[in-house]
């Protein structure tokens, strides 16, 4: 990108909360924490002040199939920046005083979330839905699991899942492509160790989908719900589908359900849909908080709006517009640095490959609204309809 003064780059590792067991749930997470804690040749602080004198950006971030340690900096600094995150990456010292002294920093980000029931809620429906699977578990884990974890539990864990095999470097910015090679080899041509030593890169088997009605009671003054379905992975031939739909529906400020519930009925201040897309496995959820003496009210009404779905059908006028909403966000994503290098990391962790722009434009215009109804009818089928709530709901009629 020759236009742009930055480059991003990130390194992915097939790495999440997953591919754990119940007994070291978190220990992803707890991995990426202490990648900043020092190295033989870095401090912590040092980590942080070297990136804050030249100006550049440093973090990390875990999910349920991926861990991603990624930095943003000038291309005069690029140099710079790799060596203090290979450094880092290849050599963090995982000394036992800063593993106890993280654990309680990671069980304050637990209590952190604990406190969050808009983030809260989604890791109960999943636990409900997919109960018994890795996917079901939480990225963070459990208080007592963390707690517990030692030296040897978190190295057993990299050296299981940190494998050239399962290693990505992304990058995009203003670079050229030789230089930034010799520059991956020097800083990261290290990088050693059996490729897979246990066998191929496995990829877990897909969870079963298990109709719930979960409730997790806190004493808060909002009530929040997800009404879920099964949804679509990253993977299928309905993904692109879904995001048109997903628009039309609840996706926005425009859409049915934010029109309907928060313009019309006055019923919430938060309402949106989303479809939560892994290699094999998706799930589709209307969100929404509100007062609990409404909580059956706002019920029936998502539960109308998806009959309405199919009573007071999507033209092609609309179709039209929502595929150039969809075009013109994707499009002017592309004109980041970090929005092109993480896009390009999902496609290749989900796909195998890089899915051009052209390609993914021309995949949103081939949808048709036959395409969204085939989708709808398949999904919202009323055996598979799940409820997940966080609040002071004792009683629920649905």
């Amino acid at each position: 990108m020759p236009g742009f003064s930055s480059v991003a780059l990130g390194i992915w590792v097939e790495s999440g909360s997953r591919h754990e067991t119940p007994e070291n749930n978190g220990v992803s997470h707890f991995i990426e924490h202490m990648m900043f804690k020092g190295t033989p040749s870095r401090t912590a602080f040092q980590i942080a002040d070297e990136f804050d004198a030249i100006g550049g950006q440093v973090n990390a971030y875990t999910s349920k199939e991926y861990t991603c340690f990624h930095i943003r900096v000038l291309r005069s600094h690029l140099e710079i920046g790799l060596g203090i995150l290979a450094d880092m990456f290849l050599n963090s010292a995982f000394s036992p005083e800063d593993i106890a002294k993280e654990a309680n920093v990671i069980l304050e980000e637990i209590n952190m979330y604990e406190d969050a029931p808009e983030d809260l809620v989604h890791d109960v429906l999943q636990d409900g839905v997919w109960a018994g699977d890795p996917l079901g578990m939480t990225i963070l884990g459990g208080k007592d699991v963390v707690s517990k974890l030692g030296r040897d539990d978190i190295l057993g864990h990299l050296r299981r899942r940190y494998t050239p095999g399962r290693v990505l470097v992304t990058a995009a910015g203003n670079f050229e492509t030789d230089e930034m090679l010799a520059l991956l080899e020097r800083y990261l041509g290290g990088f050693g160790g059996p490729a897979e030593p246990d066998g191929p890169a496995e990829q877990p088997p897909a969870p079963p989908y298990t109709p719930c009605r979960a409730v997790r009671h806190k004493d808060i003054e909002q009530t929040h719900i997800l009404v879920a379905y099964p949804g679509v992975s990253a993977l299928d031939d309905d993904f692109y589908t879904m995001a048109l739909f997903n628009t039309v529906f609840g996706g926005g400020m425009s859409s049915r359900l934010f029109q309907r519930i928060r313009e019309e009925e006055a019923l919430a201040y938060s309402v949106y849909a989303v479809n939560t897309a892994y290699k094999d496995a998706g799930l589709y959820a209307v969100y929404a908080a509100l007062s609990p003496e409404n909580t059956g009210l706002v019920l029936k009404l998502i539960d109308d709006e998806i009959d309405r779905l199919f009573t007071q059908k999507i033209d092609e006028g609309q179709l039209s517009r929502t595929k150039e909403q969809l075009k013109s966000n994707f499009l002017m994503g592309q004109e980041s640095t970090a929005g092109r290098m993480n896009g390009i990391a999902r496609n290749i962790l989900a796909r195998g490959r890089i899915v051009t722009p052209e390609e993914t434009i021309a995949m949103v215009d081939k949808v048709s609204i036959a395409d969204i109804y085939s989708l709808a009818g398949r999904m919202f089928n009323p055996a598979n309809r799940s409820l997940a709530v966080v609040g002071n709901e004792k009683d629920i009629v649905w």
